[in-house]
């Protein structure tokens, strides 16, 4: 049986399957009565409290065995969990509607939930599953139910769950656990990060998913057939100046205390960026006459992720500093496939021919007019894309951290004439099984795979 995903962790793991199946939560559907409230309310704070020690015990171990950046997954889950917005909406239920503590609670995630996965950016979609873990861990306290975990699994196994929380992951012992399997997720979980620091093997994604994304309920949008190619990104900030100028005030004001740039996404034609930078202008107006400080020269670019954009960048490039090429959707648009979609999963191929000469037609555009381009996509972090990109003279590789020593190792052992030699030859072939099999014995003669 072969199945095929998204990468979350490279690598290659052999081992019995392990399936991981969480004890469901049921809900109870009492109301409470009026004398009753406060006892309600106080198993809440009682839940809370077993909450916050479980999340600090797994801060302390993730902390011990993976690091700091991983440790502060679990203190930002602490800090969630103890917000006042969070606790007095489920308060606020239990208290006037006598709604009981748990569905309280599942109600109150699952609205601070979708605000984030209705989001276009994959990390703060991300940020949602976050939101509901520490609402999943809550109920569990609330229900004296066993907390979630995998420190019990013994021998060697592939783990194989519909999706992983980060606590999940940070229970596991990578002696046990040899690879990951799971049905939703993607490069941009906390699981798959974490899983890349165990340096354990891991496919997301493989199925049961929709490729689309979310309703953003917090801003009463439209419901849609097609959102990936809907009311989305650059579109949505437009048509809402109210929401937009005060992202880009915050972010010039910022740009007083630091090295920030701006980047407006999904742009799709000139209009949209001088729209864009009118309304930028008006807000650096306005903060002039506020006399407060902002980086008068800040830069501005736009990510490249529509092929419009990618066969009208030496245009586009008038309009701005810089290019950011967001793969992942590059490619889904170029090449009409969802990865998300099991059935043509395979289909998306980031070094496709037609997508590698529109990365080169980018930053061939953007250095004939003196900026740069740099890759925010997941092909950035793909050491058998490294050479390739490098040698079509892409400026700026952006990664988790955990990517980039491999990445670096590459780069400091190969030359650029090397580089542009496999890129030019990548450049000739007709398919991409052909480039990829060619990068990857380049780099194996290299020592470098």
């Amino acid at each position: 049986m072969r199945i095929q995903g998204i990468s979350g962790s490279r690598g290659v793991a052999v081992g019995n399957v392990y399936r991981y199946i969480q004890e469901e939560i049921v809900i109870p559907d009492y109301t409470v009565a009026e004398d009753q409230v406060e006892a309600e309310i106080g198993k809440f704070a009682a839940a809370m409290a077993s909450t916050l020690k479980q999340l600090d015990t797994i801060r302390q171990k993730a902390l011990k065995e993976m690091g700091p950046e991983e440790a502060a997954i679990f203190e930002a889950h602490m800090q969630i969990a103890q917000d006042p917005s969070l606790s007095d909406g489920i308060k606020s239920l239990v208290e006037s509607s006598h709604t009981n503590v748990v569905a309280a609670t599942a109600q109150t995630i699952e609205t601070f939930a979708n605000i984030f996965l209705g989001m276009e950016d994959p990390y703060m979609r991300e940020r949602g599953a976050d939101i509901k873990d520490i609402g999943d861990r809550l109920m569990r306290n609330m229900l004296g139910m066993n907390p979630r975990g995998l420190s019990h699994i013994s021998g060697e196994v592939i783990l194989v769950a519909h999706d992983l929380a980060p606590s999940d992951t940070a229970s596991l012992d990578k002696n046990v656990v040899k690879g990951i399997v799971t049905a939703a997720g993607g490069p941009t979980s906390h699981a798959a990060i974490m899983a890349r620091t165990l340096e354990i093997p891991a496919v997301m994604g493989v199925g049961d998913i929709e490729g689309f994304d979310k309703e953003l309920k917090c801003l009463d949008l439209p419901s849609e057939m097609n959102p990936f190619l809907g009311y989305r990104a650059i579109r949505i900030s437009l048509n809402r100046p109210d929401i937009f100028k005060v992202q880009l005030r915050a972010l010039l004001r910022a740009s007083a205390f630091g090295d920030i740039h701006i980047m407006y996404p999904m742009i799709a034609s000139v209009e949209e960026v001088k729209q864009a930078n009118a309304m930028l202008e008006e807000c650096k107006a306005e903060l002039t006459a506020e006399g407060k400080e902002f980086n008068k020269d800040i830069k501005v670019g736009i990510m490249i992720e529509v092929p419009a954009a990618a066969v009208i960048s030496p245009i586009l490039a008038k309009y701005v500093d810089f290019f950011s090429i967001g793969t992942n959707d590059l490619c889904q648009y170029t090449l009409a496939v969802d990865r998300m979609n099991e059935s043509i999963g395979a289909l998306y191929q980031p070094l496709h021919p037609g997508v590698l000469r529109l990365i080169k037609h980018v930053i061939d555009a953007s250095h004939e007019q003196d900026k740069f381009t740099g890759m925010c996509g997941e092909l950035a972090s793909d050491p058998v894309a490294t050479m390739i990109l490098l040698g079509l003279g892409l400026d700026e590789f952006s990664m988790t951290a955990s990517s980039i020593p491999l990445i670096k190792k590459i780069l400091r052992s190969v030359s650029k004439a090397e580089c542009e030699e496999v890129a030019n030859k990548a450049l000739s072939m007709d398919t991409a099984e052909e480039i990829t099999d060619y990068a990857k014995s380049v780099l194996a003669e290299k020592g470098l795979l």
